[in-house]
């Protein structure tokens, strides 16, 4: 496809759980490295840079965002989604995403798939 995996989200039901993966990839030197730890929204994310990244046909994704768990929004362990980066008509950056009608009716196409 022409769209760019920027990451995929693992999303994790506990701190307790949050705080274990973290420390365990943070231990992983040799598969990943920790990009940014920051709060956004209240609580902290994580995103990780793959050594190897994640093989799907024919995608690679070599970003893993793991976001804590956020008081009120309950999630059950495991992959939350994977983004897209959708580049702008006039902009061939696959890495420069804008949202316009040009991508609503990108998105809306490969939806209906």
């Amino acid at each position: 496809s022409q769209y760019h995996a920027d990451h995929v989200c693992w999303r994790t039901e506990t701190i307790e759980e949050y705080t274990e993966l973290i420390a365990a990839l943070n231990s992983a030197t040799n598969d990943c490295s920790l990009l940014i730890e920051s709060q956004i929204g209240g609580r902290f994310i994580a995103t990780f840079g793959l050594t190897s990244g994640i093989q799907v046909e024919n995608r690679k994704v070599d970003v893993i965002e793991i976001p804590a768990p956020k008081d009120g929004s309950p999630y059950k362990t495991g992959l939350e989604h994977v983004e897209f980066v959708i580049p702008s008509s006039t902009d061939h950056d696959s890495s420069t995403p804008v949202n316009n009608d040009i991508h609503q009716l990108v998105l809306g196409d490969f939806v209906k798939q």
